[in-house]
């Protein structure tokens, strides 16, 4: 997946990197997140009833 590349919420991914109990970022202290070193989606996220797939 490109970098900044968006995953829907509720969706299914394999996560390959470090995971880290506090990271500092700037002034920022990060808790229990993962550095990624891969991203790859896996399942999309169940989409509501009669949402349109494609512009009218």
């Amino acid at each position: 997946m490109p970098a900044g590349a968006v995953i829907p919420a509720r969706g299914t991914v394999e996560v390959r990197g470090t995971f880290h109990g506090r990271l500092r970022v700037g002034q920022d202290v990060l808790r229990d997140v993962v550095e990624a070193k891969f991203v790859r989606p896996l399942r999309r996220a169940p989409q509501p009833p009669g949402t349109p797939v494609s512009p009218p």
